[in-house]
């Protein structure tokens, strides 16, 4: 900047020197008889023909320095955020592949229900036979009884555990978006890998037990049975973790069949425990 201010100022002086020397030029010659002076009028410098030739000889914006460093800073911006956009694809990529790792040689924990097709019992009724045994004395209480096992390749270490086992006439598919577990049982358990032990839910309401009118209307569909729960666990890096299972005991398709005088129902498929309900109640972290 310094050197283009001091060269304009060169620019604005030179003519005006120049102007007050070439005021008169002196010519002598020889000759014989006379010295002869010749006088040559000056042209007179005006002030847009010099403000002119400042103009012209004044750097393009292109020529300037400062440009040039505009576009250098430019470039060198966009190597740097390119440089920066690779490094981070990098470390992404590498994350992930130490997921994946962490990932194949974690505990995973899985709940399956021990009996897929259970039986259900009503309670005794009035005029009904008692059978002998146990049977005769207590009335059945029905249960959920979940095997928890470690499908994984390393121990993990069971902090916590609920399993909720209800009856109900709404089907589960509309039941609350997130589940109620209630108190969880906080006792720690170890599983190595393929290791497995016993959770128990407690059908409810009326613990446990189901009146001939309620077995008829789960078979019938009208009812619905919904075992869900929830097993909180660590791997050995000491990453928590985190199994939500969710069951319906899901009755066949049905059909009507005439025999004679009697009306028959028969299906083609057994009662089972599906998976089902909301997504919340079903995921694995």
């Amino acid at each position: 900047m310094i050197a283009a201010i001091m060269l304009t100022m060169c620019i604005n002086f030179t003519p005006r020197c120049k102007a007050d020397n070439s005021g008169k030029q002196v010519a002598h010659g020889c000759s014989d008889q006379y010295n002869t002076f010749t006088v040559t009028e000056a042209k007179e410098i005006s002030p847009c023909s010099e403000k002119k030739s400042t103009q012209d000889d004044s750097p393009r914006w292109y020529q300037s320095p400062e440009w040039i460093l505009i576009i250098i800073g430019g470039i060198t911006a966009l190597v740097i955020g390119w440089q920066s956009c690779e490094t981070r694809k990098a470390a992404t990529a590498a994350l992930l592949n130490a997921q994946a790792v962490i990932n194949a040689e974690r505990a995973w924990i899985s709940v399956l229900p021990y009996n897929w097709s259970p039986e259900f019992f009503s309670k005794l009724e009035k005029d009904d036979p008692t059978p002998e045994g146990p049977m005769g004395k207590w009335p059945i209480s029905h249960l959920f009884q979940a095997q928890i096992k470690n499908v994984g390749r390393t121990p993990a270490t069971i902090e916590g555990l609920a399993i909720r086992y209800i009856r109900t006439s709404t089907h589960p598919s509309k039941l609350p978006p997130e589940p109620d577990y209630g108190e969880l049982d906080t006792e720690e358990h170890v599983l190595i890998p393929n290791d497995e032990m016993l959770g128990t839910g407690v059908l409810t309401p009326d613990m446990g037990t189901l009146t001939k009118a309620q077995v008829r209307d789960i078979a019938e569909g009208n009812e619905f049975l919904f075992a869900y729960g929830i097993v909180k666990y660590r791997d050995v890096y000491k990453l928590p973790h985190e199994t939500r299972f969710g069951y319906i005991y899901q009755t066949p398709e049905s059909y009507f069949v005439m025999d004679g005088k009697k009306v028959n129902r028969i299906s083609f498929d057994k009662a089972a425990f599906r998976h089902g309900g909301p997504p919340a109640y079903n995921r694995n972290t």
